[in-house]
Order: structure tokens, then C-alpha cells, then sequence
């Protein structure tokens, strides 16, 4: 063997030999076993959206395992409701401005059966079930229920995820918390029995029960603010029939007006042959100090993917 072949063995054996130290230390850490519960990167916030029911649905919060194989055994998490952790969101997100502030989930509206969350060996993560009803939860407010490891057992546990703030959004088959839902409007209006106005527009809904959602009054614009809310906003509740029922959220004077064929006071499902919309079409008239408005509303909202699925389902 010649001098040139033998250091060209030695460079491929040298070369052999650093590639294994290399795949050793990458699978050291490619397989690290660190739990963690599973949320946000800010404030470990983790987001559930609950079905206004009238009852309790279900909901969890996740611990997973690092690395790429399952857990090789069992691992316990032991968690406790830690309410500081909400006043620490409040503050770092908006100091002295408490009307912003987000709320501990009262008492009543969850049960958690069990504190004890499994991680069971040969899996990587494990779930720990809330049961919640929202019903009566007001659409303004943001509301958590903090959670925090308290105990563990097996592996290492990831320091900044030792907890976590389960926010509970929630729906009806109208209008949901987790997002804006906004719908089309084409309406008429005359104030004071005068002229008939068109307008269009866009009219911001909110989910209050099962069958309910609150809506700005006409082309009023939607405001955070509790007192035009209270001032302003009115209700519509869909009946067993799809006829609404329209009244007032607090204290704005409404009147329902029914009888008007072109706009009945309905929800319905409108198929035009292209897209599927929700559809509400009201007649309501309202009073502000002096002044009269009566308003005849066409609301539309295209059914979402999952919606129109379901749609087409139901169809069959």
C-alpha cells in the first residue's frame, strides 16, 4: 500500500470518526426529554372556542414531551389555579387601564374533574380536560383561567411553561368571540316617517346565548365602550321557527315591526346558487332622544368551508 492510499484511509477514518461525535451529540440533544405545557409564546396563553350550549362543553389544555421518540415513562403533572398570573397579564399589557382588563373565569362557569395531568409512557403528550359552560359570559370581556405546575414527576420541566392562561372564546351558530364577525348590510331607513334612505354597511355581532346575538341599533357604529353598548346595541333571537325576536340589549327604545313581507323578521339559509349566506332580514324602529329612525335590514354573511360542508351534508 502505497503513502498516498494510506493517508487517504486515515483522512476517511478521521473524517468517520467525526461524523459519529457529531450524530452523538445531535441525538443527545434531539432527544432531550423536557416537558412543557403547551401554549402562546406571550403570556402562555392557550385558546379554546366553546359552543354556547346552554350546558357544559369540553375543552383541555395539552404538556408535551421534547425530543423525536415518546416518552419512556410516565410522566405527572400536578396543577394548581394561580390567579396572579392574570393580574400579571393585566398589568404588562395594559399598566393602569383597568376597563381592559381580562378576568379570572368565575367559579361556576368551569370543573375540572381531575388537577393531575398524564403524559402516559410511549406517548409525547397528554391532556387535561375543562368542562365549561360560557352561557352568560359577556362578549366584552376576556376571561382566563390560570393554571400552573405545582409538582412533576419524570424528566425536566421547561421553565418558562410551567403554566398556563386557558382563554375562553365562545360561539353560537351566528356569531362567535374569537374573531370579529361582521356581516353585509343592505338596508333602508327613514327618520322620522320621512324619506326612505338606502344605505349599505357592515354590522359587528356579538354571541349571547345559544340562539341570541346583540347588534348595534341601524348604521350605529360598534364601540367598545360599555355605555354605547349599553345605550345603543339591541338583541335578536332566533325562534324555534326562524322568526326573531328583537328587543333591546339594556336601554336604547326599540320596537319590533312585523308584517312587512320583503322583510319579515327572519334568519335564514340563503342558496343563490354560487355561494350559501346566513341571513337575517329585520324591520325595527328605535328612538334617540326625540328623533324616530325605522329600519328595514337585509344582513348577509357567506357560510365559512366548514359551514358550507355541513351545509351540503345536511342537503343530502
Amino acid at each position: 500500500m502505497n503513502n498516498l492510499m494510506k493517508i487517504s484511509l486515515a483522512a476517511i477514518f478521521l473524517c468517520g470518526m467525526s461524523s459519529c461525535n457529531q450524530d452523538a451529540v445531535f441525538e443527545k440533544e434531539q432527544y432531550k426529554k423536557v416537558v412543557a405545557l403547551v401554549s402562546s409564546e406571550d403570556y402562555n396563553v392557550f385558546s379554546v372556542v366553546h359552543d354556547l350550549t346552554g350546558e357544559e362543553t369540553e375543552g383541555y389544555i395539552t404538556a408535551s414531551v421534547g425530543g423525536s421518540n415518546p416518552s419512556s415513562e410516565e410522566v405527572t403533572l400536578s396543577l394548581v389555579q394561580d390567579n396572579t398570573l392574570v393580574d400579571v397579564y393585566n398589568v404588562g399589557n395594559f399598566d393602569v387601564a383597568k376597563e381592559k382588563y381580562a378576568r379570572v373565569l368565575p367559579d361556576g362557569k368551569f370543573r375540572i374533574a381531575s388537577y393531575q395531568l398524564v403524559i402516559p409512557a410511549g406517548e409525547k403528550s397528554g391532556r387535561l380536560p375543562i368542562r365549561i359552560n360560557p352561557e352568560g359570559l359577556s362578549p366584552d370581556t376576556v376571561y382566563f383561567l390560570p393554571l400552573r405546575v405545582n409538582s412533576f414527576t419524570g424528566y425536566e420541566l421547561n421553565p418558562d411553561k410551567t403554566d398556563v392562561l386557558y382563554k375562553v372564546f365562545f360561539k353560537n351558530d351566528y356569531a362567535s368571540t374569537a374573531s370579529a364577525t361582521t356581516y353585509n348590510m343592505l338596508a333602508r331607513y327613514s327618520r322620522n316617517r320621512e324619506a326612505w334612505v338606502d344605505i349599505p354597511g357592515l354590522v359587528t355581532t356579538h354571541p349571547l346565548s345559544r340562539n341570541k346575538i346583540r347588534l348595534f341599533a341601524g348604521d350605529i357604529t360598534f364601540s367598545a365602550n360599555v355605555q354605547k353598548i349599553d345605550d345603543a346595541a339591541i338583541t335578536v333571537e332566533v325562534l324555534e321557527d326562524n322568526s326573531v325576536k328583537i328587543e333591546p340589549y339594556k336601554n336604547l327604545d326599540v320596537v319590533q315591526l312585523d308584517g312587512d313581507p320583503d322583510y319579515p323578521n327572519t334568519f335564514s339559509l340563503y342558496d343563490n346558487g354560487f355561494k350559501v349566506f346566513k341571513q337575517f332580514m329585520l324591520h325595527y324602529r328605535y328612538m334617540i332622544g326625540l328623533n324616530s329612525y325605522e329600519w328595514k335590514q337585509e344582513l348577509r354573511k357567506e357560510l365559512t368551508s366548514d359551514e358550507l360542508l355541513e351545509y351540503h351534508k345536511l342537503k343530502k
